[in-house]
């Protein structure tokens, strides 16, 4: 399948070019930021050894570059390239931007540097917005007011199967307009009574996905994680933008959001070790944020790659398939690779073990991949599924035992409430074995308890990928987020109501005349976290009321949410401090 990326805001816009750099082996955005004169191209001809007497030959060597599809260092690439665009509210702070604007100058200069080397994606601002946004409700109302003079670099879905946005939940620019931009490419209902029923198969025909990057979190994941903190105006654009999703005021726009977190990077480094490692240049890089970007190209390379031309489905993960089997919920990965060397003896059993135990544990990092869990669980709580695929052992009949008598409930809350699962899995043509295949879904119904939903492929390379999608999971960093937007807009005086919203959630019902009795009638905006911005939100607020959050939107946010947290019957507690009831 053939994506397509509009990166907005920052982080967006990072997300967009190293998805792009992780392609072609260019320097990382990061590497961009604390080295800001690298070249690209001469990055490229570095890493292809190219000599300077050699420099005649180089478009056929870029031929041959472009046409590696898989397994280049060990890496996951796309077969069919995507296309960029990115958007921007403060373009003139934004270093990889003006980065790439200079490449595309120097190339002027020197006529060795090749435009097919620069980034393909073209820059606009947000609506014509120069300054940036820090709150989801000022670009939200930028791009509200764009509508049909969005340009269609932007809106154009010619041959794309998956639409994506990227961007930073926490952010002011990206969070705020994302889904409004995948509505534009979507094409809201006013416009589509102007499309004929072929162009609107062809909407249909694609899945319009938000890559949304969660900010690095207050929640605490293992006993190394100490007095965290999380910024207030992050968690308040977090909280409003999960709470507008799940309360059905914004889903119509996207089919599906793909969630990273910032969190991935706790489990990377000893937090006695990272001053340290942030003297140093090479530390620096080592813990930069573009490993999660990559980990994001590797992730969505594997989704598009698993229906591609040229590669063998057994099942076809189409975006149809995503549309019906996402079905506009927010969900989490886990992301495994294995390079199977040629010639070695191999233990199927504990190839599968390998695989599950580095895609559904917290993250890690080998060879400069980042493999496991999108948004991280309560690490203890991965104890039980580390006793089942750690060890080395090849009797399948003692495994599909212990499989039998293994308790979800001692498992992450993530696992045992999403509402689907999907197993995207490739394996080598020349080593397929459907004993494998057969073993990774066993243990998915075992660990999961949920339906599962699986999809494999074939191709040459030597390298296994796997990609198992939770959708809808209770996801307690989103719910404190949303926690404190509530108690902090809804709430008379702002008083904490945690507790409260705990017993509506874990109720025995669903209670809405509780919720509904602390809540004030309209959206507020408090001073202390919006700041000098309020002047220019109240303005906002009385000329374009739709875009307020409703207390109907509330009141549907924590219906999905004890859906959600109710779905399985378990009895044990959770670290939100919710508690669950045995309802065998």
């Amino acid at each position: 399948m053939k994506i397509k990326i509009v990166g907005i805001g920052k982080c967006g816009i990072r997300i967009a070019y190293d998805v792009f750099a992780h392609t072609r082996d260019l320097p990382s955005a990061y590497q961009i930021r604390i080295e800001t004169n690298k070249n690209p191209y001469a990055v490229i001809l570095n890493n292809l050894g190219v000599l300077e007497s050699a420099r005649k030959a180089s478009s056929k060597m870029r031929k041959l570059f472009r046409d590696l599809m898989f397994d280049l260092n060990g890496v996951t690439r796309f077969v069919q390239e995507p296309d960029y665009v990115t958007i921007e509210s403060d373009s003139e702070n934004n270093e990889i931007v003006n980065h790439l604007r200079n490449v595309v100058l120097t190339k002027h200069e020197d006529s060795r540097v090749n435009e097919e080397f620069v980034f393909p994606g073209k820059n606009f601002d947000l609506n014509g917005f120069k300054g940036g946004c820090d709150f989801h409700i000022l670009s939200e109302n930028l791009a509200a007011t764009w509508n049909t003079k969005t340009p269609k670099e932007i809106t154009d879905k010619v041959n794309i199967d998956i639409f994506t946005t990227s961007f930073s939940i926490g952010g002011g620019t990206g969070g705020g307009s994302a889904l409004t931009i995948l509505q534009y490419g979507k094409g809201d209902s006013s416009q589509n009574k102007t499309k004929n029923q072929e162009e609107l198969n062809k909407i249909r025909e694609c899945h319009f996905m938000g890559i949304g990057v969660l900010p690095k979190s207050d929640e605490v994941y293992s006993q190394k994680d100490m007095s965290l903190s999380m910024p207030d105006y992050e968690k308040f654009n977090t909280g409003r933008f999960v709470l507008s999703v799940y309360g059905g005021r914004t889903n119509k726009y996207m089919d599906s959001i793909w969630l990273f977190s910032n969190d991935m990077l706790r489990f990377l480094i000893d937090k006695e070790k990272e001053k340290e490692l942030l003297s140093s240049k090479e530390g620096e890089i080592n813990l930069n944020l573009s490993l999660i970007n990559s980990y994001i190209a590797q992730s969505m390379a594997i989704v598009a790659n698993s229906s591609s031309p040229g590669i063998a489905s057994d099942e076809n993960l189409d975006a149809k398939e995503l549309n019906n089997r996402l079905d506009h919920q927010l969900f989490i990965s886990g992301m495994a690779q294995s390079k199977l060397g040629v010639g070695d003896t191999h233990n199927p059993l504990f190839e599968v073990k390998k695989l599950l135990l580095a895609a559904i544990g917290n993250v890690s990092e080998e060879n400069g991949a980042m493999y496991g869990l999108s948004v991280p669980v309560i690490d203890e709580r991965l104890s039980g599924i580390r006793e089942l695929f750690s060890d080395n052992g090849e009797d399948d009949n003692e495994f599909l035992k212990n499989l039998e008598e293994y308790d979800p409930e001692i498992g992450p809350i993530e696992f045992v409430t999403a509402s689907r699962v999907i197993i995207v899995y490739g394996q080598p043509s020349s080593r397929y074995s459907n004993f494998k295949k057969e073993r990774i879904e066993r243990a998915c119904k075992s660990i999961f308890k949920s339906q599962i939903s699986p999809y494999s492929f074939r191709h040459e390379s030597t390298s296994e990928y796997l990609l198992i999608l939770l959708v809808d999971p209770f996801i307690t960093p989103i719910v404190s987020s949303l926690y404190f937007y509530v108690n902090n807009v809804w709430i008379k005086n702002h008083e904490n109501m945690k507790s409260l919203f705990d017993d509506i959630i874990s109720g025995d019902k669903f209670d809405s005349k509780k919720l509904e009795a602390v809540l004030v009638e309209n959206e507020a905006f408090p001073r202390s976290i919006y700041g000098d911005a309020i002047n220019s939100i109240n303005q906002l607020v009385e000329t374009e009321q739709s875009l307020t959050v409703t207390k109907e939107h509330i009141v549907n946010a924590f219906h999905h949410l004890y859906k959600s947290y109710n779905r399985k019957p378990l009895s044990t507690d959770t670290s939100s401090g919710l508690s669950r009831r045995n309802r065998n």
